[in-house]
């Protein structure tokens, strides 16, 4: 190649590029684009498409958003873009149905009036503590209104969700009526505020004599007495075809610490086809979280309490296929009666390692940190896998789950607050799987897929893996750690009770013994976790030059590929 041809290639190649992206988007228009990002965060879900696709009427949203106000805030700007973005995406796929109005409202307009009124919130975050709005207001021909009080950034995986389901609310005459029968205190919990904003709950007291009629679906948690003609109103829904979605626990963890479920549900199981061993709970140290026991001491995996991750969820399920993990607590293990067992399908299910052992031993007097100790002990290496929720269909439709501890906050949301307004963020499935659970008892799926993207924790699973193996090397450490201590406790608590003048040479010796011994298996501990971090380090700088390498090297690859048969021939 002479040199007069690569100067007119390296002039001619940019301006090649300038005008190919610039036909492009002119031969292809705004209605063709490419979403190449990790989660494709710009393409809309299948159920959104239905929704937007089946409006009757009009929808307006009204996008208060303080432009002159977020000036000096970048970052706000930028999200505020993609929300634009996303909102231009729906306004595409409605065929006109939804009509878009963005409005700045300025202090002391009317447009802040109107925000006002609609319910925003404003926050005091502008120049001169100046209140900035972003927030909308869905209003349907009919006349019908709702609103999204403040559009957060920390809510992002949450955004089409929110859209979509105020859109879908506001063009909606009548909510789906859920009764409801428990004795938990869940009515602070989100998952109590995310049926009453999707639903007409019905609560049922758990002495109620009948059920409410004209109900789309029931759910039952944990109610620890039933009146039997509650109970019959309870089989009839049932066998007539009424969704169900029915939540037991052995050994309740939280949640106002129940009794047992009431032994009238054993005709409700009856006629499901299903049972449930009450006396003993799931034990998987493979799939325990880590717990902090006291503010004092540090997080151990706690063998009873599981993340219930994707390879232990339903992927052919609707209700569960687009879930991350979900949290449970001492729960049950499912099984299918052979006699009159419906069609019978595992949505969750623990490890191979696990083991479904007497909740007696969650009973015991011994320390928190103990107990865990043995929990992990006691659980053989090869168990066998226990189904902590299951769907019956057949005869009946409902859907089983083992736990309820999943329905507290703590174990699956955070809440904060920002600036005088509380927010939540997910870090587990377990609303999602609620949610899910009922919209699919009644039939309305378009929003399970929408939601179930909610989650904004995303566990580095390599890494998690690498801490699992260097806490199985830990665990022989700390046990014999703990065992030698306590021994060591012992002995230097009846040497000091004399005093240091009446101790002989030997008592002595064996004082300073066991201390040596105590730092040099505290050594040994040190030296495990500094392992453990080094090859944390070492997967994270791995990963990094992959990042910064491999990409260019593949580039640098596919040109001398082109380039060597060239090459050859001339």
């Amino acid at each position: 190649m002479t040199r007069r041809r690569l100067m007119a290639i390296l002039v001619l190649a940019p301006l090649l590029f300038v005008a190919l992206i610039g036909g492009s988007s002119w031969l292809l228009g705004s209605s063709v684009r490419f979403d190449v990002t990790e989660n494709q965060l710009y393409t809309l879900s299948s159920g959104t498409h239905q929704i937007l696709g089946s409006l009757d009427e009009p929808v307006t949203l009204t996008v208060y958003f303080s432009d002159e106000a977020t000036r000096d805030l970048p970052s706000l700007r930028f999200f505020a873009d993609r929300v634009r973005d996303l909102i231009e995406e729906m306004v595409l796929a409605s065929d006109g149905q939804l009509v878009v109005d963005w409005v700045d409202p300025i202090p002391f307009s009317q447009a802040e009036d109107e925000a006002l009124l609609a319910g925003l919130t404003g926050l005091a975050i502008g120049p001169q503590d100046t209140n900035v709005y972003f927030g909308i207001r869905a209003t349907a021909e009919g006349g019908q209104t709702q609103s999204i009080p403040l559009i957060s950034p920390q809510r992002e995986p949450l955004l089409e969700f929110m859209l979509i389901q105020t859109i879908e609310r506001v063009q909606r005459d009548t909510q789906p009526r859920l009764g409801l029968i428990s004795d938990l205190p869940i009515q602070s919990g989100l998952i109590y505020e995310q049926l009453s904003a999707r639903f007409e709950l019905i609560e049922h007291p758990a002495t109620a004599e009948q059920l409410a009629s004209e109900l789309d679906a029931l759910m039952i948690a944990q109610p620890t007495e039933m009146t039997p003609s509650l109970v019959s109103d309870v089989l009839e829904f049932i066998h007539n075809g009424g969704g169900l979605l029915l939540a037991v626990d052995p050994f309740v963890q939280s949640v106002g610490r129940p009794g047992p479920p009431a032994a009238e549900l054993s005709a409700v199981f009856e006629a499901l086809g299903v049972s449930i061993d009450l006396t003993h709970f799931v034990n998987d140290p493979l799939l325990g979280l880590e717990v902090n026991l006291s503010p004092e001491s540090s997080p151990v995996r706690h063998p009873a309490i599981l993340g219930i991750d994707g390879e232990h969820l339903s992927r052919e399920d609707v209700v569960t296929t687009e879930l991350d993990i979900v949290h449970v607590a001492t729960a049950g293990h499912w099984q299918a009666n052979s006699e009159t067992a419906p069609f019978f399908e595992p949505l969750m299910w623990s490890s191979e390692r696990s083991a479904r052992l007497p909740t007696t031993r969650l009973e015991t007097d011994i320390s928190s940190e103990e107990r865990v100790t043995q929990l992990s002990q006691e659980t053989p290496l090869q168990g066998e896998r226990s189904v902590v929720a299951a769907r019956i269909t057949g005869r009946v439709n409902a859907i089983v789950i083992g736990d309820v501890d999943f329905l507290d906050d703590r174990y699956w949301v955070a809440r904060q607050q920002f600036l005088g307004t509380e927010l939540t963020e997910a870090f587990a499935s377990n609303g999602a799987f609620v949610l899910n659970a009922v919209d699919h008892l009644i039939g309305d799926e378009r929003l399970i897929g929408i939601r179930s993207r909610d989650v904004a924790f995303r566990p580095f699973t390599l890494v998690d893996e690498l801490r699992r193996l260097a806490e199985a090397r830990l665990l022989a450490t700390e046990n014999r750690l703990s065992s030698a201590l306590e021994e060591a406790d012992q002995a230097l608590t009846a040497l000091r009770a004399e005093a240091p003048d009446a101790m002989t040479d030997a008592q002595r010796q064996e004082l300073e013994r066991f201390v040596e011994r105590r730092m040099r298996l505290r050594q040994e501990l040190r030296q495990v976790r500094r392992e453990l971090d080094q090859d944390i380090r070492s997967l994270e700088q791995r990963i990094i030059w992959i990042n910064l390498l491999f990409m260019p090297l593949v580039v640098v690859v596919w040109m001398l590929m082109r380039r060597w048969p060239k090459a050859r021939r001339s």
